[in-house]
C-alpha cells in the first residue's frame, strides 16, 4: 500500500497533528461505517442474503466497494473493485418472479368467475 492511497496525512480531519491519533469527536470512522452500511443495504437488495455465509460475503464486498470509492490511485480503485466483483460472483442474485400472461394482459380471476 502506497503512502498516497486514501486520505493524505496533512489533511486528516479528526486527527491530532502532534500525535496522529484520533481526537475527541472524530466522525471519520462513523462515516466509513455508514458508507459500508449503505453499500451493504444496496447489495442485499440485489443479491440473496438468506444465509449467514452469503451475508458475510456481501459485507466483505461492501467494504471493498467502499475502499474503491475513496481510493486515490487508479491501481487501488481497480484492485478493490476486482476484489468486490470476485466475492460477489460467489453470491447468487435474487431472481424476480416473471409475470404470468394473465397479469400481463390485466385479467383478473375473480372477475372471470
Amino acid at each position: 500500500m502506497s503512502l498516497q492511497d486514501g486520505i493524505s496525512v496533512g489533511a486528516r480531519s479528526g486527527h491530532s497533528r502532534r500525535t496522529g491519533r484520533f481526537v475527541r469527536g472524530n466522525r471519520v470512522y462513523r462515516g466509513r461505517m455508514d458508507r459500508i452500511a449503505e453499500k451493504l443495504n444496496a447489495l442485499c437488495a440485489t443479491y440473496d442474503s438468506s444465509s449467514r455465509g452469503d451475508m458475510a460475503l456481501l459485507a466483505t464486498a461492501a467494504v471493498h466497494l467502499c475502499d474503491a470509492d475513496i481510493a486515490r490511485s487508479r491501481v487501488s480503485r481497480t484492485r478493490a473493485t476486482n476484489s468486490a466483483l470476485r466475492v460477489l460472483a460467489l453470491v447468487p442474485r435474487l431472481t424476480k418472479a416473471m409475470p404470468t400472461i394473465d397479469e400481463l394482459l390485466g385479467h383478473d380471476e375473480a372477475a372471470n368467475g
